[in-house]
C-alpha cells in the first residue's frame, strides 16, 4: 500500500517534469490554513486505498493540492483535459511537447469563489 509521503513526493514529482509549477512553502501552509477551515475540508481517497486530509469538493490531497501553483494543460483539448499521468506518458513518447501546452492555474473550488485568492496575491507567482 502507497503512503501518503510516497503519493505526495510522486504526484508533486511528475507535476514538475511536465513543467507544472509549485508554490513556496509559506503560501503551501497558508493555503492549508485556509482550507483546514472550510466546509468541505475532510477525508479523500486519491487512489484506492489511501485515505487523507483533502477538499471533499474536488477530491484533491492536501499533501498536493496546495502546493501546486499550475499544471500544464494540453491546449487544443475541448473535452476533459488530460491528467498529469497521460500528459507524462505522451511527453516520454515524444508525442507532445511543452508547445502543445498551456498552463492551468490550481484554485480553491468553493462555489463562493476562491478562498485561497486573498493569501495568494501576497505571493510572487511565476
Amino acid at each position: 500500500m502507497e503512503t501518503l509521503k510516497r503519493y505526495a513526493l510522486r504526484a508533486i514529482t511528475n507535476i514538475i517534469i511536465i513543467d507544472g509549477k509549485t508554490v513556496s512553502l509559506g503560501q503551501a501552509k497558508a493555503r492549508e490554513e485556509i482550507c483546514k477551515g472550510c466546509d468541505y475540508f475532510g477525508t479523500v481517497e486519491p487512489i484506492p486505498g489511501l485515505q487523507c486530509d483533502g477538499c471533499t469538493k474536488c477530491g484533491c490531497p492536501m499533501a498536493t493540492k496546495t502546493k501546486v501553483y499550475s499544471i500544464p494543460r494540453k491546449k487544443d483539448n475541448h473535452g476533459e483535459p488530460l491528467s498529469v499521468k497521460e500528459i507524462l506518458h505522451l511527453k516520454t513518447l515524444g508525442k507532445i511537447v511543452t508547445s502543445d501546452l498551456e498552463q492551468d492555474i490550481i484554485i480553491c473550488p468553493h462555489e463562493h469563489g476562491n478562498k485561497w485568492a486573498p493569501i495568494d496575491s501576497n505571493f510572487f507567482n511565476l
